[in-house]
């Protein structure tokens, strides 16, 4: 749920989203794995040769890494 209403619990000024998760892997315990890119700067940033570049090439790039060593998801 987003956006609960404080006074009336019931009444919810938002969406529900439906989980990103599996129900069996939220009752586990999600398993996440530290990415090994950063934010864009520094370092560790995102492959820069390339002409894609940004937060969503990051996120795209580690979940695939977290998801091939076995884990849910990345941060």
């Amino acid at each position: 749920m987003v956006g609960a209403e404080k006074q009336n619990p019931r009444r919810h000024r938002g969406v529900e989203w439906p989980s990103y998760f599996s129900k069996e892997a939220r009752e586990r315990g999600l398993r996440l794995a530290l990415s090994q890119m950063g934010a864009p700067r520094g370092p560790t940033m995102a492959p820069t040769a390339s002409k894609a570049a940004g937060a969503l090439l990051i996120c795209t790039l580690s979940k695939h890494a977290a998801e091939e060593a076995g884990f849910d998801d990345a941060i």
